[in-house]
């Protein structure tokens, strides 16, 4: 089994060769630690990866309807190379 921080250098590396998204909608996997899922779950992004608001660091584990937690959507812009990710802020499908 290969190296996870090898097999996340080739997932990057792969995102780089096709057109690079600048939004992704990724999934809060753990709140402390802060862990968020892309790619239907095949990355994990953790504190090496993330950058975050200090809007949506507030709501992080809180109670109520702006809260952030366990299985909430959030907004994530990314960096030029694809490397670092910034969490903006829970999103929610219209329905």
């Amino acid at each position: 089994m290969k190296n996870y921080d090898v097999w996340f250098a080739e997932q990057l590396k792969k995102r780089e060769n096709g057109s690079a998204e600048i939004t992704v909608i990724g999934v809060v996997e753990s709140t402390s630690p802060l862990i968020v899922s892309i790619e239907g779950g095949q990355i994990n992004l953790d504190k090496r990866h993330l950058y975050i608001t200090q809007t949506a660091l507030n709501a992080l584990g809180g109670v109520g309807e702006s809260a952030i937690n366990i299985n909430d959507n959030v907004l994530l812009l990314t960096s030029g190379n694809g490397q670092k990710f910034f969490l903006i802020d829970k999103v929610r499908k219209v329905v």
